[in-house]
C-alpha cells in the first residue's frame, strides 16, 4: 500500500512537525517517519528549509536521537546527491545516512551499483551543481 499525504497548510505541517518530535507515543512517532519519507517530496525546497531550520532548533531537538538524526540527515540541504547508477538512464536523487546513500529510511541504493554520487547543492556558492 502506497501512503498519500494528506493536504494541510505549511505552517500546520510545521506546528505538528514540533509536537511530533521523537521520543513520542507511537502515532506520532509515524507521522515523523511519514514528513521525513512522504512529505518531504511535497515541500519546496524553501519549504525544507524552513522545516529543518524550524526543528533543528527545538529545545528537544537533539542530533543524539537516531530519530532525529534521520530527520537532520533528509532535510539538510548539503546533504543532498545525484546518484549514476548502472543500468539506470539519468540520476537518482538520494541523501546520505547511516554512511549509504537513501532514498528513504529503509530503502538505500546499494554500493556495487553507484558509479558516481555528486552533490546536488555546492556548499561554497549556496547555487544547484
Amino acid at each position: 500500500m502506497i501512503k498519500k499525504p494528506f493536504k494541510i497548510e505549511f505552517c500546520e505541517l510545521m506546528f505538528l512537525a514540533q509536537v511530533c518530535i521523537p521520543p513520542v507515543p507511537i502515532a506520532r512517532a509515524m507521522f515523523w517517519q511519514d514528513l521525513c519519507d512522504i512529505h518531504y517530496h511535497e515541500m519546496s525546497q524553501s519549504e525544507r528549509k524552513r522545516m529543518f531550520d524550524f526543528i533543528v532548533k527545538q529545545d528537544n531537538f537533539t542530533i543524539d536521537n537516531k530519530d532525529h538524526d534521520y530527520f537532520f540527515c533528509r532535510f539538510y540541504k548539503f546533504n543532498q546527491y545525484d546518484i549514476k547508477c548502472t543500468g539506470i538512464k539519468g540520476s537518482v536523487t538520494a541523501f546520505k545516512y547511516d554512511g549509504k546513500y537513501h532514498k528513504s529510511e529503509n530503502l538505500s541504493i546499494n554500493d556495487a551499483y553507484i558509479l558516481k554520487a555528486s552533490l546536488k547543492f555546492n556548499i561554497f556558492n549556496n547555487i544547484s551543481q
